[in-house]
């Protein structure tokens, strides 16, 4: 209802792409709402409908144009809509690499969508090309200790262990358990710097904090990440 309530306000007033901006954002949220109440159909209308105003705005910012559409892209892939999820996908890759450049966070972000979809849909030999072409622009932006560049590295490793179990390619599996052995000694010593840390402030361990660096390595692979 608060959702409802401020988008009537704010087409009611003036339209400047301020306006716009804002309004456009109000409906992804309430689009976001109704797709965790599983109300499918409305949250597409309502991601859509918000995509259409960034389009619209006097000065287009395609990077804005890129930010609306991927939601409706993870919409699609979780309602199994596979083919219109890789064309929005694709879509968003395009105005990444035009807006932040090809090795942008932005662009790496968007591969690892997309090898979320190709696993879904059971192209591996696509999920592992996605995933190390992610991991290698998440370790030269944001360094190998880097959660995302960490957590990439996981699912890459586990994708490659999977197609070398599939089809005898010991190269496969080498690489597999290099990435794996890599990842283990590099969040070993963000573990030891973090507790350090903790020692020279006095502060007890505590299980979430635990539980945070544990997750480094078992956390679940292909997250997605929204700006």
């Amino acid at each position: 209802k608060l959702y409802n309530d401020a988008l009537e306000i704010y087409k009611s007033m003036t339209v400047e792409d301020s306006v716009l901006v804002a309004v456009a954002g109000t409906l992804n949220n309430l689009a976001n709402l109704y797709e965790k109440t599983n109300r499918y159909e409305l949250a597409e209308k309502l991601y859509n409908d918000a995509l259409e105003i960034y389009k619209s705005m006097t000065v287009e910012d395609s990077r804005s144009v890129g930010d609306s559409a991927l939601p409706i892209s993870a919409l699609y892939e979780e309602i199994n809509r596979y083919e219109l999820a890789e064309k929005l996908y694709n879509d968003v890759l395009e105005i990444y690499k035009l807006r932040t450049g090809e090795d942008s966070v932005s662009v790496a972000d968007t591969l690892n969508n997309f090898a979320s979809l190709y696993e879904k849909t059971d192209h591996y030999d696509q999920t592992e090309t996605h995933l190390e072409k992610s991991w290698i622009i998440f370790n030269e932006k944001l360094g190998p200790k880097a959660r995302l560049t960490c957590e990439t590295q996981r699912s890459l490793a586990n994708i490659r262990r999977h197609l070398a179990a599939s089809s005898d390619d010991e190269s496969l599996l080498k690489k597999a358990i290099a990435g794996l052995t890599d990842l283990i000694e590099t969040n070993t010593h963000i573990l030891q710097e973090a507790i350090q840390e903790k020692a020279s402030k006095g502060e007890a361990l505590t299980d979430e904090f635990m539980a945070d660096h544990h997750q480094r390595i078992v956390t679940e692979p292909h997250r997605r990440y929204y700006y």
